[in-house]
C-alpha cells in the first residue's frame, strides 16, 4: 500500500502524464478533470488527489474481496425450540421459552425476519427446515440462520414425539447443500455427551475470591434456586458426527458445549450458551463479524460458573462452546443500505 510520502515522490515523476494515468487506473475522467479543477494552480496537489483516490479505490477492492457481499435484507432465521414432551414431561425443559424469546427478539433488531416454532415433533422439525429452505426467498438476504433448542439421543435431536432428527442428515445437509447461495449460520443449544466439565486451574486464572462471582454463578445447572445432584440434573443430549464434508464450506456452526460434555441452563436464566448469544449480539452484532462474534461468545461461555453439590461438596461445572468454522471471507449481519 502506497504511503503519503511515496504519493508525492510519484507526483513529482509524473507531471503532466498524470491526467491520462488516472483514466488508464479506472478512474472516470469525470473524478481525474475535478482533482485539477480542485487545484488549478498546483499540479502537484492535483496528482496527489489523483493517486489518492486511486489507492483508496484500491484499498476498498481488497476489504470487499474479503468480505461476503451484503444483500438487500440481513436474511431470514428459523428458530425451533423443543420444551414440552407429552409423553415424558420428566424431560420438559422448564423456562425455556426465554431463550426462544430473547433471541428473536435480538435477531429482529438486527434486521433478520424470524420465525419461531415451538414443540415440534419429528416430522414438523423436518417440515419446518423444509419449508425454510425451500418456500422462503433468500436470494436477497447477506445470511440465513438457524437455530436447534432440544433434547437428543445419540445422533438425533429429539421432536417432541420423542422421536429422533439426525443432526447433519436432516437438519445441516438439506441446509448447507442447497442451492441457497447466502451463508448459512447454526446456533445448536444441546449436549453433546452426558459428562460434567469440572474445570481445571491454569497459571493464569485467578482462584476462587480473586474477583467477582459470574452472573450465572447462581446453580445455573439446577431447575430450581437449590443445588442438585448431578442425577437430577436436566441436560440435552446429542453425538455429532465426527467431521464435515468440504463441501459443508460458506457455513459456520456454533455448539453449545464440547463433544462428551453436558451443557448448562437454567429454568429462570434460561441457558448459558443462548443468553451469551443474546448479549454479545445484542452489544456487538451490528459491527462485527459473525466468527469475532463467536470469539466473544465462548470467551463469555467460558467465563460461567454453575454449581452442584456433589457427595456433600458444592463443586463448580464449566462449559466450553465450539465454534465449527467453513466460512472463507468475513461475514458480517448487514444489509446494503
Amino acid at each position: 500500500m502506497l504511503s503519503d510520502a511515496s504519493l508525492t515522490r510519484l507526483a513529482d515523476e509524473l507531471g503532466s502524464e498524470s491526467r491520462s494515468l488516472g483514466i488508464f487506473l479506472g478512474l472516470p475522467k469525470v473524478k481525474v478533470d475535478l482533482c485539477f479543477a480542485n487545484h488549478p494552480h498546483d499540479m502537484e496537489a492535483a496528482i496527489i488527489d489523483i493517486m489518492t483516490k486511486w489507492r483508496n479505490k484500491t484499498r476498498d477492492k481488497g476489504a470487499e474481496a474479503q468480505t461476503y457481499p451484503l444483500g438487500r435484507m440481513v436474511g431470514r432465521a428459523l428458530i425451533i425450540n423443543n420444551i414440552k414432551f407429552p409423553t415424558r414431561h420428566q424431560e420438559n425443559r422448564r423456562g425455556m421459552e426465554k431463550d426462544s424469546c430473547d433471541l428473536e427478539r435480538v435477531l429482529k433488531k438486527l434486521g433478520f425476519k424470524v420465525t419461531t416454532k415451538l414443540n415440534l415433533n419429528s416430522t414438523e422439525m423436518k417440515k419446518a427446515i423444509r419449508k425454510f429452505v425451500e418456500t422462503k426467498d433468500h436470494s436477497y438476504s447477506t445470511c440465513l440462520l438457524v437455530s436447534v433448542m432440544t433434547h437428543g439421543s445419540g445422533p438425533d435431536a429429539m421432536g417432541t414425539d420423542w422421536q429422533g432428527v439426525r443432526l447433519h442428515q436432516d437438519i445441516f445437509t438439506p441446509i448447507i447443500r442447497s442451492s441457497i447461495d447466502c451463508p448459512k449460520i447454526f446456533i445448536m443449544q444441546m449436549c453433546r455427551g452426558g459428562e460434567l466439565d469440572f474445570g481445571r486451574w491454569r497459571t493464569d486464572a485467578s482462584r476462587p475470591g480473586d474477583g467477582p462471582e459470574d452472573e450465572y454463578s447462581d446453580s445455573s445447572v439446577s431447575d430450581s434456586e437449590e443445588m442438585v445432584d448431578d442425577e437430577d440434573l436436566q441436560v440435552d443430549w446429542v453425538e455429532v458426527e465426527q467431521s464435515l464434508q468440504p463441501t459443508d464450506s460458506d457455513s459456520i456452526i456454533l455448539f453449545a458445549c464440547a463433544e462428551g460434555r453436558k451443557a448448562l441452563r437454567h429454568s429462570l436464566e434460561g441457558s448459558v450458551l443462548i443468553q451469551n448469544v443474546v448479549k454479545v449480539f445484542d452489544a456487538h452484532g451490528q459491527e462485527e463479524d459473525i466468527d469475532t462474534l463467536f470469539t466473544r461468545v465462548r470467551h463469555e461461555v467460558a467465563n460461567c460458573n454453575a454449581y452442584i453439590d456433589v457427595d456433600g461438596s458444592q463443586c463448580i461445572v464449566k462449559q466450553a462452546a465450539e465454534t465449527r468454522v467453513f466460512l472463507r471471507k468475513k461475514l458480517f449481519l448487514q444489509c446494503q443500505r
